[in-house]
């Protein structure tokens, strides 16, 4: 059976399960809302219950694909339309969760020749990445070659 995403966490973390949601949440604010967090608990007990629900979901996730399903989610849930989660960054981060979501998480496996289309990878494997690596890695070589 494949590990959650809250299970890798704690492990990596040397964490028990039960403090998995504080940690997360904890890791992924935005700074400046680690430094209110304590106040707005106070005067709005529920300002940061999106955000426990984003991370709730992604703490049962086994495998990438569906992450970011839950954090388009998460920026369209309803508690994110006022302005101190909008414009002031008082949430969690997307980015933050997503860079550590694929740090702890293996990597789906590369797909199969047959699911490519019969189209074979080519001899260094680049081919079976994700378009957005390679796009990346074609900007890094073009940004050497301009050197």
């Amino acid at each position: 059976m494949e590990k959650t995403f809250a299970e890798l966490f704690c492990s990596h973390r040397h964490l028990p399960p039960e403090h998995y949601q504080k940690a997360m949440l904890r890791c992924c604010l935005y700074r400046r809302a680690l430094i209110v967090r304590p106040v707005l608990a106070l005067m709005a007990p529920r300002f940061f219950a999106a955000d426990g629900e984003l991370i709730a979901r992604v703490g049962v996730l086994t495998t990438p694909e569906a992450l970011d399903d839950e954090i388009d989610d998460f920026y369209h849930h309803d508690d994110n339309r006022s302005f101190l989660r909008r414009v002031l960054y008082l949430r969690v981060s997307g980015r933050r969760v997503r860079r550590l979501f694929g740090r702890l998480m293996p990597a789906a496996a590369p797909p199969a020749p047959d699911e490519t289309g019969g189209a074979e990878p080519d001899g260094d494997g680049w081919s079976a990445l994700p378009w957005r690596i390679q796009n990346m890695d074609d900007r890094t070589a073009r940004d050497r070659e301009e050197r």
